[in-house]
């Protein structure tokens, strides 16, 4: 089950290639997939859990607007009633999530 989310954030990381502010997204959902592969003795889950935390607290002031990272001049597309940096910020959301429940 680990390795599937994994690769479902490696892959959300290689979508990011080609947006303007792919230096953001990129690492930022390697970071997601790379961190719960990695052992116990490498990375204590309590490391885990804290940037999960800190992910979750950036996802939720972006999905309501407060922090907004559209910080290149770019047309927001509306897909699924979301702007795209509403989007990005569930992804946020989701990894926070994916980081804080692994390794229990």
């Amino acid at each position: 089950m680990i390795w599937l989310g994994s690769a479902m954030f490696f892959i959300f990381g290689l979508l990011n290639i080609n947006d303007p502010d792919w230096f953001i997204w990129l690492p930022t959902y390697l970071v997601i997939s790379i961190m719960p592969l990695t052992s116990k003795k490498k990375l204590p889950l309590s490391a885990q859990k804290i940037v999960g935390n800190i992910f979750f607290i950036f996802g939720a002031l972006i999905v309501s607007g407060i922090l907004d990272t559209s910080i290149y001049d770019q047309t927001d597309s509306t897909m699924t009633g979301l702007l795209e940096y509403q989007r990005e910020g569930v992804g946020l959301i989701l990894g926070s999530f994916w980081l804080f429940y692994q390794k229990l």
